[in-house]
């Protein structure tokens, strides 16, 4: 029978069913069969049919989602509500006798719940007739409601042991009733999940109004007493914990060693396992015994990888690896006759189990490199394939993916990041392992090598493992336990900086050495996160709170190390070939030479050779330890003190870049820019004469003014130009312009 309560129409397309028409078919078809109103009460065998037909799972206590209706990497195998609503359950509890048959009242409630969600009218405020996500569904899945219902699942016990009942037989003491529940019964949960709760049992609450709902936990209690009393304080305060950038020094670490992991270690293991898939052939036969198989693979195991000999990326041999690492060591009989292998050895791959694990720490490190490279999330990495890396002609990299934040369509939109070379190098190589770690788990599964069949755009991560998980041809799962692995693999702290090693700390690591090494770096971090506000970019950067600090003081280093390069040249230059400024432009340069020369001389009285420790003596008293000099652009300084007035703003204070004039007393000029400087005075020259004669008043002005603007930038350029008959015209017009 059909609804007579189906949602309304959104307001515009629901988000999934841009991409997965299938998420709205699958609800209408069952709609037709269940009606909204009976589900609250709907009998065990007929949910699970109705949770077949919605297409999540088949298990009755797993909740599980299509992969092409979710972000990629999101809950994989589904859901254990079962497993869910025990963490929830005090476990003062877990023992009673009765606590099966409730827990199992309460997975029969959740499904029941989720169902309903699918199917109905379950948004809150300006959505309250859309259903909801199917991703929506997994969050409420996994946290707020097994909270409430094992909360409500204690209470129960609670009731029961308090009368003594410990007969889980009686029908009545397996129902669990969210209506006990209250706020005060979820003040022992964090903040977060505290709020997840109430949201859900709001909604919950919204159901009951519609009458599709009969078991509503007592969301918000409005006595008088407690509106007339003292104001309630939240006793949980927890702070939140954002990610946190990995430390410098970790970060260092990590990337060296998955440097040598990837681009060392990894070409030798490509070659090792396609030795030994080539050596696998003519291994299987159907009528052989499964063991005269297993010794068979052993014997090419030997063959192929008994004194193998591995080089690096430069085509050395490496003695051993630069830091420790083992492999595990083979099980089995006689595996071990001559004892555990010494720490020189056990980093070499003996069987296929031994390239398997070794995969798996290249696949990882390509993945710490792809995320150090391009700062993407979880969702967007999972969902790359082996097409993603397109390089044009150009010289360089990109990689074509998906985003699904911020976004309309549930299956994520296009996005391009730019990727250096060693990104790229990692893409390439990830490509060929997945694709050889799938052959290799064929060959071992099904006994003959099938054939590889070319796909053309197929996934980029596999479960790469040497436990029962493996399965390469299937979608990566626990990646934030894979990088935990990975660390302690790497011999590295799992914990880097007492907070957990997980993906996006890669994204705010990314954020922080940004932030650290480039003044537009808001702007740039939101177009390469394809954030749509700078405010949510700051937040990004300002996780760390003594960035800005650390922001100050490479601000300072910097611009000591500018000063210390600059005072090194004029040296070099003066001992070459002694000109005006040493070489340097603008009306700073003389005066900035004549201090070196000052300086050169205070030196050798002190009876001193100059080196680079007095290059940066003066660039620290040039530059106030590094608070003045600021880059107006490239190859334009600003030598102005912040107590300094100059013609950019005609005030004390920090400079206005986009008035810098070439008349300013504080304006510095590096050598490169005389090249163009002579160009433009060509051109403007040129250009001054062709309007000259041909009337163009206007033209002529123009070209005059960047004659002015440019023959006092260098010395010496203007002495030379000085001779020009057009320079000497305009510069006699200004002359006469000022005494009149």
């Amino acid at each position: 029978m059909k609804s007579n309560l189906a949602p309304k129409p959104g307001r515009s397309v629901f988000y999934g069913e841009q991409r997965n028409p299938e998420i709205a078919s699958t609800r209408f078809q069952a709609l037709e069969s269940w009606s909204l109103e009976s589900l609250w009460q709907i009998s065990e065998e007929n949910l699970v049919t109705l949770k077949e037909a919605l297409r999540h799972g088949d298990e009755f206590d797993v909740w599980s989602t299509p992969s092409e209706w979710t972000q990629p990497g999101r809950f994989v195998n589904g859901i254990a509500l079962r497993k869910r609503i025990l963490s929830f359950v005090p476990s003062r509890w877990l023992g009673h006798s009765c606590v099966d048959g409730l827990v199992h009242s309460a997975v029969v409630q959740a499904v029941r719940y989720l169902c309903l969600l699918r199917l109905g009218p379950a948004g809150q405020g300006g959505f309250t007739f859309r259903v909801l996500s199917p991703t929506s569904l997994q969050g409420i899945a996994y946290n707020p409601l097994p909270a409430l219902l094992g909360i409500a699942v204690g209470k129960r016990l609670q009731m029961l042991s308090a009368n003594g009942i410990r007969n889980s037989d009686v029908s009545a003491q397996s129902e669990v009733h969210l209506a006990n529940v209250t706020l005060d019964d979820i003040e022992c949960l964090s903040l977060s999940k505290k709020n997840e709760c109430i949201i859900e049992a709001n909604r919950m609450k919204l159901l009951e109004g519609f009458g599709l709902w009969r078991d509503a936990p007592l969301a918000d209690e409005r006595a008088l007493t407690k509106a007339l009393g003292d104001a309630r304080k939240h006793n949980n305060k927890l702070a939140s914990r954002p990610h946190l950038p990995l430390p410098d020094d970790y970060v260092a670490a990590l990337g060296a060693r998955c440097l040598w992991i990837a681009f060392d270690l990894g070409p030798n293991v490509i070659r090792l396992t396609k030795a030994v898939l080539l050596g696998y052939n003519g291994v299987w036969a159907s009528d052989l015994h499964p063991g005269t198989i297993s010794n068979r693979r052993a014997n090419v195991h030997r063959a192929v990888l008994d004194g193998a000999i591995f080089t690096d990326s430069r085509g050395k041999v490496i003695e051993s690896p630069p830091f420790p690492f083992r492999l595990p060591e083979p099980k089995g009989f006689g595996a071990n006759r001559g004892g555990p292998r010494a720490d020189s050895e056990a980093w070499k791959p003996q069987s296929a189990a031994h390239l398997i694990k070794l995969m798996w720490a290249i696949q990882a490190a390509h993945m710490c490199i792809v995320f150090l490279s391009t700062g993407c999330r979880l969702s967007e990495l999972l969902a790359l394939k082996s097409s993603a890396l397109v390089s044009p002609d150009d010289g360089h990299h990109y990689m074509n993916g998906k985003i699904f934040k911020h976004v309309r369509n549930r299956g994520g939109a296009e996005f391009e990041w730019a990727i250096p070379e060693v990104a790229a190098k990692a893409l390439n190589q990830q490509a060929e392992i997945i694709d050889l770690a799938e052959r290799l788990y064929r060959q071992r599964r099904e006994g003959a090598l099938p054939p590889v069949k070319q796909v053309a755009d197929k996934k980029l991560w596999g479960r790469v493992s040497i436990g029962r998980a493996n399965d390469p041809t299937m979608p990566m799962g626990d990646a934030t336990g894979a990088l935990k692995t990975f660390a302690g693999f790497l011999s590295l702290d799992p914990e880097p900086g007492g907070q957990k090693l997980r993906s996006h700390r890669f994204r705010k690591t990314l954020a922080r050495l940004m932030a650290l090494a480039l003044t537009q770096a808001p702007t740039i971090l939101m177009q390469v996160f394809g954030h749509k506000s700078i405010e949510m970019t700051m937040g990004y950067v300002l996780t760390d709170r003594g960035l800005r600090g650390e922001i100050e003081k490479v601000s300072r280093e910097l611009r000591v190390m500018r000063a210390a390069s600059i005072v090194s040249d004029m040296v070099e230059q003066d001992i070459a070939t002694p000109t005006p400024g040493a070489g340097y432009g603008g009306n700073a340069a003389a005066a900035i030479h004549e201090a070196v020369v000052q300086h050169q001389a205070r030196v050798h009285r002190r009876a001193q050779q100059w080196g680079i420790d007095c290059a940066t003596e003066l660039a620290e008293i040039l530059t106030l330890q590094g608070q003045a000099w600021e880059q107006v652009r490239q190859g334009v300084i600003c030598t102005k003190f912040p107590n300094e007035t100059g013609p950019c703003n005609r005030r004390k204070g920090r400079p206005e870049p986009s008035r810098c004039s070439s008349e300013c007393a504080h304006r510095l000029e590096e050598a490169f820019l005389r090249e163009d400087v002579i160009g433009v005075l060509e051109a403007a020259v040129t250009g001054y004469e062709i309007a000259t004669s041909n009337g163009e008043t206007l033209v002529a002005a123009h070209w005059a003014g960047q004659i002015r603007s440019n023959i006092g930038r260098f010395h010496d350029v203007r002495s030379v130009w000085e001779s020009n008959p057009v320079v000497i015209k305009i510069m006699g017009l200004d002359r006469r312009s000022r005494e009149e």
